[in-house]
C-alpha cells in the first residue's frame, strides 16, 4: 500500500472512508429495472463541517477500481454503492459516478438506480456500469485529492460523507 495513503490512519481518530450510503427512506423504486438516472449537483450539507479537507483516493484493483482524471482534467471515482438488506428491506443497487473539478471541488454526481437485488442480472448492472464510464470519454487511472461530499437522491444519501458512531469518527 502507498505510505502516502497512511497519513489518514496515523491520526488519533478511527477515519474510514464510507463509499457507500445510507438510507433515509425504505420506499426506494422495487422495479426489476428502474434505471432511474439523475445527475446532482447540490451539496447537502454546509460547507463548515467537521472532518478531513481533501480525500486521496488510490486505485486499486477491488474499492476504487475506476479512479482517475479525464483528459478535462476533471477529477472521478466510479462505483456500484449499496443499501443492504436490513431489517426485511431487500438490497438496492445503484450505479454513482462522482465528479470533481480539477481544485477537487465538487462538481456533480451521475447517480442511477438499478433497484433490488435479485430483480436485475449482474450483468445489466455492469452494462450500465460501463455505459456510465464511456460517458466520461478518455481517462487515465490515477490518484486523486478531492473535497469530501455528500448529496441526497431518491431519500438517499450519496458521497464521502463524515459521520461520528459513538466516540469513532468515519469519514
Amino acid at each position: 500500500m502507498d505510505t502516502h495513503n497512511m497519513d489518514l490512519f496515523r491520526k488519533p481518530l478511527s477515519l474510514f472512508i464510507i463509499f457507500l450510503l445510507f438510507s433515509c427512506d425504505d420506499a426506494i423504486d422495487e422495479k426489476p429495472y428502474s434505471n432511474q438516472a439523475s445527475i446532482v449537483t447540490e451539496i447537502s450539507f454546509p460547507e463548515e463541517r467537521p472532518g478531513p479537507k481533501r480525500i486521496r483516493i488510490v486505485p486499486d484493483d477491488y474499492h476504487a477500481k475506476w479512479v482517475g482524471k479525464t483528459t478535462t482534467g476533471l477529477q472521478f471515482f466510479a462505483t456500484q454503492p449499496f443499501i443492504p438488506s436490513l431489517n426485511g428491506n431487500p438490497r438496492k443497487e445503484f450505479i454513482a459516478v462522482y465528479l470533481w473539478n480539477p481544485d477537487g471541488a465538487f462538481k456533480e454526481a451521475w447517480l442511477s438506480n438499478m433497484g433490488v437485488t435479485g430483480n436485475i442480472g449482474h450483468e445489466a448492472i455492469n452494462q450500465a456500469f460501463n455505459q456510465q464510464l464511456k460517458h466520461l470519454g478518455d481517462f487515465k487511472p490515477c490518484a486523486i485529492e478531492v473535497c469530501p461530499f455528500q448529496v441526497e437522491n431518491w431519500g438517499t444519501k450519496f458521497g464521502l460523507i463524515y459521520t461520528t458512531f459513538e466516540n469513532l469518527e468515519w469519514v
